[in-house]
């Protein structure tokens, strides 16, 4: 449903037609005729309301009536890419193909008619057509070249990589190092290039990168969920270019070559000591670049830009984007979600549910079915746990209380260390339920190891002063419960090897 969100998105907040959007949403321009007409129909524009779900979107857009007529079936179409291959090879011939495909649909064209079809296909793969792209239509993007070496203050060598961005119209570039390629560069090559550019143009066309397609597929790609974020952010559309189609985005590999030429060439013999002089050092070149004048025509890419470019751009918005890191999770039944070793709540009612968190430097978003309901500041006050009020069920207080009530009773039954042990868990959270889980899994060390073991463990712990389900649970395995090692003063070590102190009292006098 997040490309039939973009559709909409992009119908009413952008001049695309519909084979441009089908292309940026890799759908057919049928696909998007579909989903306009029937979100007209249904009278929803953009900003889809905040409450709307994708479940419910789509059982909005896509209910099917309950008489729907059967279509005219339809002849099978043969597969044109397998009969190009197989006349390739010898004696096969269109006759035998086309008795073959008989074979397998007797009901299938004649064989003057998949003749037709064929030579039409084969004629359709033949004509390049040259590529005009419009004064701020479209921007190409894509790593580029080999990895630029520098040096840091230890003398030690690394590799930067380098983010290419061309327009399409005026072939102004931006070019810029990043310390990696994963998805935070990536991101913040576009943010910087939309900046550098002053704008953004109408589409962004990347290669088929892991950091900008999360499945690459010629029919169905899917975007990475924080590219799409920013891309909306943006209000422009991201058109991936297809698979090992380098026409698609060919402006983008002539960038690569020249950045390649004039920039990480050109550098090769400069003395960088750090990845700051290597950015300072390619931002000049780049520069240079951008001014350095065309061969055949009066002016330059910078030149060019401002004279039919730089006007036809969208502004920036009043802020950047913010970039943020998608991960996934499931609710526990103490309604918390755990990411890097902090909890954050959730409202109650998705305990069990899968969802969706995404991070950025201050605030965490917790997503369900294309719905945020929660938002957390990253870090926690206390350090470890998050928890909203309205997030707990009705009357949770009393019914957390008679919970923590059993598990002491459980633990008393063992023993007393056993009941101080889980005492001590349930002070440990600022909220008794985030301590549930090792409670109970203390409590079940009883059936594995015995109450006795369990007790003298629980003893040996409150008396390291390290009670922890893990800890106490390693003691028991490794037999260690009887252990007192750290917690007796130390004694002293009788061993020919230990020098003492008369030794060093013997140096002095020496």
């Amino acid at each position: 449903m997040r490309k039939t969100r973009e559709i909409i998105r992009l119908r009413h907040t952008t001049d695309l037609s519909d084979r441009q959007i089908a292309s940026a949403c890799d759908v057919s321009p049928t696909t998007v005729g579909n989903v306009v007409k029937a979100a007209k129909q249904k009278g929803l524009t953009w900003p889809l309301p905040d409450d709307l779900s994708n479940s419910q979107l789509e059982a909005m857009l896509f209910e099917k009536p309950e008489s729907a007529g059967t279509q005219a079936e339809q002849r099978p179409v043969p597969d044109m890419e397998y009969m190009a291959r197989e006349l390739k090879k010898k004696h096969v011939t269109l006759q035998l193909l086309w008795e073959e495909y008989r074979r397998e649909h007797p009901d299938g064209y004649s064989y003057t008619r998949l003749c037709e079809l064929f030579r039409a296909w084969q004629a359709s793969q033949d004509p390049v057509m040259r590529q005009e792209h419009p004064a701020g239509d479209k921007v190409f993007v894509d790593w580029g070249g080999k990895p630029l070496r520098y040096t840091d203050s230890r003398g030690r060598e690394h590799e930067a990589y380098m983010f290419v961005a061309v327009l399409g119209a005026s072939n102004y570039t931006y070019a810029n190092i990043f310390p990696d390629t994963k998805l935070n560069s990536w991101l913040r090559g576009h943010i910087e290039a939309f900046e550098y550019f002053g704008g953004v143009p109408q589409a962004v066309v990347p290669d088929n990168t892991r950091t900008a397609v999360s499945r690459a597929s010629r029919y169905d790609p899917d975007l990475n969920p924080a590219y799409q974020q920013m891309a909306a952010h943006y209000d422009t559309a991201v058109l991936p270019a297809r698979v090992r189609k380098p026409r698609d985005k060919a402006k983008g590999e002539n960038a690569v070559q020249n950045v390649g030429r004039r920039i990480i060439a050109a550098l090769r013999h400069e003395k960088l000591d750090s990845f700051g002089s290597a950015v300072a050092a390619v931002r000049k070149k780049c520069s240079e670049f951008n001014e350095r004048p065309f061969s055949k025509m009066e002016g330059c890419r910078r030149s060019l830009f401002e004279e039919i470019e730089k006007d036809m751009l969208k502004s920036l918005p009043a802020r950047a984007f913010s970039l943020g890191e998608w991960r996934k999770a499931t609710v526990y039944k103490d309604y918390h979600i755990q990411v890097q070793k902090r909890y954050y709540s959730t409202p109650y009612t998705y305990i069990g549910k899968n969802v969706e968190v995404r991070m950025d430097d201050h605030t965490l978003e917790i997503y369900h079915d294309g719905l945020r309901i929660a938002v957390h500041p990253r870090n926690p006050k206390n350090g470890r746990v998050s928890t909203l009020e309205e997030h707990r069920p009705p009357k949770h207080a009393k019914v957390m209380q008679r919970k923590s009530e059993r598990f002491v009773e459980r633990a008393e039954s063992v023993g007393g260390n056993c009941a101080n042990v889980i005492n001590t868990l349930l002070d440990k959270f600022p909220h008794p339920e985030m301590a549930f889980r090792s409670c109970e899994g203390v409590l079940r060390l009883a059936g594995r190891y015995g109450s006795e073991r369990l007790e003298n463990a629980c003893m040996r712990a409150l008396e390291g002063g390290d009670v922890r389900y893990r800890h106490i649970a390693n003691m028991l395995e490794n037999k260690r419960e009887h252990d007192r090692t750290g917690i007796d003063e130390p004694k002293t070590v009788h061993n020919r090897n230990v020098r003492g102190a008369s030794y060093y009292a013997e140096r002095r006098n020496y």
